[in-house]
């Protein structure tokens, strides 16, 4: 009976933490919070888990206040955790604000933001 519950409590366990996973950014170029000298032509995400492409996005905000979706993006083919987008070409300097968003391929949304700067 007891190697019963164990058994039982220790399945709960296991399907329970897949259950609750969520995408988290771990990693991303440029970092938040960095100050370039120039505008990078990429933006790498990479997240704790495999995001679907079709849910995930990244939105960039301009210093002037406007913003603009990037896409499509791109699974790092050396990396299953991390997408690429690219960013638009002649970024003028100033600060930018990434808002991200994931989708986990057990359906959870997650969502946060960085920044950096260009030329300051």
């Amino acid at each position: 009976m007891r190697a019963t519950v164990v058994c039982s409590l220790l399945m709960l366990s296991l399907m329970g933490g897949r259950a609750f996973a969520h995408a988290r950014l771990q990693a991303s170029n440029p970092p938040g919070g960095a100050v370039l000298a120039q505008a990078p032509s990429q933006l790498r995400l990479r997240f704790n888990e495999v995001v679907r492409l079709a849910g995930t996005g990244v939105e960039l905000a301009y210093p002037d206040g406007h913003s603009r979706l990037l896409g499509p993006l791109v699974q790092d083919p050396k990396d299953v955790r991390a997408v690429f987008a690219d960013l638009p070409p002649g970024l003028p300097p100033g600060h930018y604000a990434v808002n991200w968003r994931a989708l986990s391929p057990d359906a959870h949304h997650t969502h946060g933001a960085f920044a950096f700067t260009i030329g300051r």
